[in-house]
């Protein structure tokens, strides 16, 4: 019996890279909420056949709990039988090839229930014989032709865990050795998603602890774009068998704040013979709060802004007919926030599959997709192909608008079946930050906090040019950092700089000045003079500080206006080098007239001062205020220097 999800997925694994938030804060406020829950319990029981076959059900189920305005509530199950099958019945019947002792594991998931679902049941069936032939072994092979499929049974929530069931297959004619990858947490992600608890092998597959030193192209690819990969060594696996593994995934804490996203695992057959190509699966799952199958879930939950432009966000609307027979319409109202650009939205599948039952329809409130003249099967039909069967979707993309407010994009749709009610699911949120490259990049391991970041902040590197009038201090380079600001180009927002200026030896004008004195000769009746000559050669170099603060308005993409003030604090040495000559004029008795010159005279001093500009400008910005580069001119007045006035310009990166 193969068991495998109608949806089939084939996203593209070249995402926009993200960051992590101040998760703190968020799990503060969601604990008490958390601790609140109701925890279900569940029991297994089971009666055995000498023949080896075996009759599972569930005993002592905690009562479920109605939602106000909800479907409903049921149990989904997932039966492990401890010989590398398995079933998604409530009540199941397996039949074991081998005798012996076969550890159970049973998974109960409560479907429109907010309570938490019950641990983990086990229990050991002992076989002391086994005279019958075993079932037709179950599998997730989407395909015949597929050598490897991938299934959960349930969909990721934080601090439970769900089972990956990886099938693989020999599509060759000979037997084969080789190798399974399964890779986990997307780099992609602000934070990991996923810890390992363990896997279950059945057919002698050995686990290896360090990834092998080469591998196929495929493999990779696939490493370059996730975190965690685990490989298992299986043995020869004969032409057209089948095998099964388990992994039990637990979600971390920070996958609450990627609720309502889609993320991906991936999973690689390898084959040992060249002649068998190399095969990969992506799961798609999505982070609930609860399991509802009505839901919406979006590929981006957190965006740089700066990468806002360029981004394509896909959106999955997921939805189970509950009745007792089957839908032939199915309407879905999407409500699209003025911050998405409707004219680029294209649909990318839906199911029911058909080439003319889908219209889509724009209204003042977003989009209604419909579905008519199809079939889908009500979950409590009692025939029906399987239990997905009753399950669709509608898969569509869609840009946001430009020059609209980077605040949070919120998406949700409205559901409904044939003439009943219709049903909300939950928001899709898409929000947006930057933030400095070094603290972008995830953990190594998903047991790291997340790294810190500050969301819906930027920063950038600045430098340029200052001149101001006067002798001092002329012109100068500066550079700096404008500080983290929370950026808001849909309204004015505060700005802070740092910036560091530097000028080196630089000579000022010399400075000549001449004394002449009369002094009485003691020869003749004309006085001699006395003629001082002092010229004076200062050069002098300096460190300035600047903190500017402005408010500014972004008017466009690319130009921006603000207004603010800033204190410059200058260090400043100089050095004086002063040369003094003394001439000297005597007259003789006779009338004759002498003149003297004496050596020159050298003395040198260094003096420190410290001065403080206090100054108000304009700031324009011309180029692209998000992602940069910004072409900056600033001009200003000095209010304690007389009104000095001077300009800066510079060139700005972001980051």
């Amino acid at each position: 019996m193969a068991f495998f999800s109608k949806i089939e997925t084939k996203p593209s694994l070249n995402l926009q890279k993200m960051k992590t938030p101040l998760l703190g804060l968020a799990l503060l406020v969601a604990a008490p909420l958390w601790a609140q829950q109701r925890v279900h319990s569940a029991q297994l029981n089971f009666t055995s056949q000498a023949d080896g076959s075996v009759r599972f059900a569930t005993a002592n189920m905690t009562p479920l709990q109605t939602i106000p305005g909800a479907t409903a509530p049921y149990w989904q199950y997932y039966w492990e039988f401890g010989d590398g099958d398995f079933s998604f019945s409530a009540n199941p019947a397996h039949r074991y090839k081998a005798a012996g002792n076969h550890r159970v594991r049973l998974y109960a998931t409560n479907i429109y229930d907010d309570g938490i679902p019950p641990a983990l049941v086990e229990n050991t069936v002992a076989l002391s014989a086994v005279t019958a032939a075993a079932d037709t072994f179950s599998h997730v092979l989407a395909t015949p032709a597929a050598a490897v499929g991938m299934h959960a049974n349930r969909n990721a929530r934080a601090e439970e865990d769900l089972v990956c069931i990886l099938s693989y297959r020999n599509p060759g004619t000979a037997a084969t050795a080789g190798r399974l990858h399964l890779f986990v947490n997307e780099k992609n992600a602000r934070a990991p998603h996923f810890i390992f608890e363990n896997a279950r092998a059945h057919h002698s597959e050995a686990q290896l602890a360090v990834p092998p030193a080469s591998a196929q192209t495929l493999i990779n690819e696939t490493r370059s774009l996730y975190h965690n990969e685990y490989i298992w060594d299986f043995p020869a696996l004969g032409p057209g068998q089948i095998r099964n593994l388990f992994v039990t995934l637990k979600g971390t804490p920070a996958i609450l704040q990627d609720t309502g996203k889609l993320i991906r695992l991936r999973g690689v057959f390898a084959p040992s013979d060249p002649g068998i190509p190399a095969e990969g699966y992506t799961l798609e799952l999505r982070i609930v709060r609860s399991h509802d199958p009505n839901d919406m879930s979006v590929s981006h939950s957190w965006v740089d802004c700066r990468a806002a432009e360029d981004l394509e966000l896909e959106y999955l609307i997921r939805f189970q007919n509950e009745g007792d027979g089957p839908a032939q319409k199915i309407a879905l109202d999407v409500e699209l926030p003025n911050s998405l650009n409707a004219a680029t939205l294209s649909r990318q599948g839906w199911y029911p599959s058909c080439d003319t039952c889908l219209e889509t329809r724009f209204t003042k409130t977003g989009v209604r997709f419909t579905l008519d003249n199809i079939h889908l099967p009500g979950r409590k039909e009692t025939r029906r192909p399987n239990p997905d069967s009753t399950q669709g979707f509608l898969r569509f993309r869609i840009k946001p608008a430009e020059d609209k407010p980077r605040e949070p994009i919120k998406v949700r749709a409205h559901i409904t079946f044939d003439q009943n009610g219709p049903i909300a699911t939950n928001y899709a949120t898409t929000r947006f930050e930057t933030c400095p490259p070094l603290c972008c990049c995830c953990p190594p391991a998903p047991v790291e906090k997340p790294p810190l970041c500050m969301p819906g902040t930027s920063a950038g590197a600045k430098g340029g040019y200052a001149f101001a009038s006067g002798d001092y201090p002329g012109e100068y380079p500066f550079f700096g950092l404008s500080t983290p600001w929370p950026h808001k180009p849909e309204r004015i927002y505060l700005q802070s700089e740092l910036l560091l200026g530097l000028k080196g030896d630089t000579p000022l004008p010399d400075l000549l000045s001449v004394k002449i004195d009369t002094l009485a000769s003691p020869h003749s009746a004309l006085p001699d003079t006395l003629i001082t000559r002092v010229e004076k050669e200062t050069r002098r170099r300096f460190v300035a500080f600047e903190f500017p603060m402005l408010l500014r308005k972004d008017f466009s993409r690319y130009f921006g206006l603000g207004l603010g003030a800033s204190a410059r604090l200058f260090f400043e040495k100089s050095k004086d080098e002063s040369t003094t000559t003394v001439t000297t004029i005597t007259h003789s008795a006779t009338g004759a007239v002498s003149t003297s010159i004496s050596p020159p005279a050298l003395s040198s001093t260094e003096t420190g001062k410290t001065r403080l500009w206090v100054q108000v400008f304009v700031d324009f910005s011309f180029g692209d205020g998000c992602r940069g580069p910004v072409l900056g001119l600033r001009p200003g007045v000095v209010l304690n220097e007389g009104y000095k006035l001077f300009v800066q310009a510079s060139l700005e990166v972001k980051f």
